[in-house]
């Protein structure tokens, strides 16, 4: 419980430092790069293979993590986008310890509740010594947030408890299309045509995976 939560912190804080820095876009589709570490991790955790197809979705989703994040000196924000290349790597660490946690028969209640009183506890001092009051709107906006928050960690633990990593990635990514559209329309955030690139790659590989895994498991369901 406390490597998932620690992991899960890290990943989260990556993230928020990502979507501080980078356009939104593009700090959402590096933190979609959990399902595809999610795949690496729970090979040496879980003991769950890695087929040929899944190889081939991985490597194209880290050729289309270098399309996004173009790793260059002359890059002023390569920081940033390195941080979030790791948050994805955290939160997909993150997600192999909820199935093993799910797999031996603890509470997906207590995981979530586990997670945000690990974070509260760790995070209250950051927030005591550095605190700046806020107004009714960006408290209002605070609120909305966490609920949000919850509701995906609830889902988030739902699916991966109910099946393996490699079965469900390619749900993640419909928040990679709702983060680009409304980056656009609200905080005129328009991404790179090599992140586009980028977007289009990793989504392809997790699609690709998805239609293999499917295909699988209906050929195991008919036998």
């Amino acid at each position: 419980m406390v490597l998932r939560a620690s992991f899960g912190l890290l990943g989260l804080i990556a993230n928020f430092y990502a979507v501080d820095h980078l356009p939104l876009s593009d700090a959402t589709i590096l933190g979609k790069l959990s399902p595809f570490f999610a795949i690496i991790f729970s090979y040496y955790l879980l003991a769950e293979s890695i087929h040929k197809v899944q190889t081939l979705c991985l490597v194209l989703a880290f050729g289309g993590a270098l399309l996004v994040v173009r790793p260059s000196f002359s890059n002023p924000n390569i920081g940033a986008y390195l941080v979030g290349f790791a948050g994805g790597m955290f939160a997909g660490l993150a997600y192999t310890y909820i199935r093993i946690l799910t797999t031996h028969g603890v509470s997906r209640h207590l995981v979530v509740f586990y997670f945000g009183a690990f974070s509260s506890v760790v995070l209250l001092p950051v927030m005591v010594f550095n605190y700046v009051p806020m107004t009714g709107q960006q408290s209002l906006y605070l609120f909305l947030m966490g609920l949000c928050g919850v509701a995906g960690q609830y889902c988030m633990t739902w699916a991966y408890a109910a099946a393996p990593a490699r079965t469900i990635s390619i749900f993640d990514y419909s928040q990679v299309v709702f983060a680009a559209l409304l980056s656009c329309l609200i905080l005129q955030e328009f991404p790179s045509l090599p992140s586009i690139l980028g977007y289009i790659v990793i989504f392809a590989a997790s699609l690709i995976m998805f239609i293999a895994n499917f295909r699988a498991a209906k050929d195991f369901s008919t036998e």
